[in-house]
């Protein structure tokens, strides 16, 4: 009936608006949980479900291509030939389902306790610049004196418990002083470790293993951190010191 195809339409357009709203608050999140990972760990292999991101591509398309089908069928005559489009539509749906369920299935399970601060009940107070500035050089101490940063899984709560503050305090401290959050400092010390090491005279070890030794504990992301940090590889970083020599 008239009134059926009516209603009908207005639900089909309230269900994208509806997943319109879902992956608005989801990407938030997902955001919100990234920002919380660098400022709480410099584990290189920890988790941080960067693959989620095309989840969020693979659905804006999922609307893309369902707003495009309710326009044929609501502006066209196509419905009444072939239904090819909507055949394609839930295949692509069903191929959705299994790429989340697979990498949802290979991924190693986050350790939360790494990440939000046993203080994190406690209402977060902004650090006095004066304090946050002292704050700052006994840091610095840490990374230059200690070198805190060769501890592979090192998170922001340990380096709080050396220094007598809260987490949450700390963090605001790194990114107001430094301007960078908890592991991007981390990682910046490592790279500079590994160069200092990979350019040493008669220096035979591999590119891992001194990558190892200087705090990492994922290839992937070892590589990762280096070629955002200098723009290139390990090899063509040799290459190019040799060269400038």
């Amino acid at each position: 009936s008239p009134n059926y195809t009516v209603i009908k339409e207005i639900e089909d357009w309230l269900i994208v608006v509806s997943i319109l709203g879902y992956l608005f608050l989801s990407y938030r999140r997902f955001i919100l949980f990234q920002t919380q990972v660098r400022n709480s760990t410099a584990d290189s292999a920890y988790p941080t479900l960067y693959w989620i991101r095309n989840i969020f591509g693979l659905s804006v398309l999922l609307i893309i291509f369902l707003i495009v089908n309710m326009s044929l069928s609501r502006w066209t005559a196509l419905n009444s030939y072939t239904d090819l489009h909507w055949k394609l539509y839930f295949i692509y749906i069903a191929g959705i389902t299994y790429y989340l369920g697979f990498m949802g299935y290979r991924q190693q399970e986050p350790d939360l306790e790494k990440i939000y601060a046993s203080d994190k009940s406690q209402e977060q107070q902004t650090v006095p610049n004066e304090e946050s500035q002292q704050l700052a050089k006994s840091i610095i101490k840490l990374l230059e004196k200690d070198k805190i940063y060769l501890q592979p899984e090192l998170n922001i709560q340990q380096v709080a418990l050396e220094l007598n503050v809260r987490g949450s305090n700390l963090s605001q401290v790194i990114n107001s002083q430094f301007n960078k959050s908890f592991r991007e400092l981390i990682n910046e010390y490592r790279i500079k470790d590994f160069k200092q090491k990979l350019l040493m005279p008669n220096n035979t070890a591999s590119v891992l293993s001194q990558a190892l030794e200087s705090g990492f504990n994922s290839e992937a992301s070892f590589y990762r951190v280096f070629k955002r940090d200098t723009g290139m590889t390990p090899k063509r970083f040799i290459e190019q010191h040799a060269t400038n020599e």
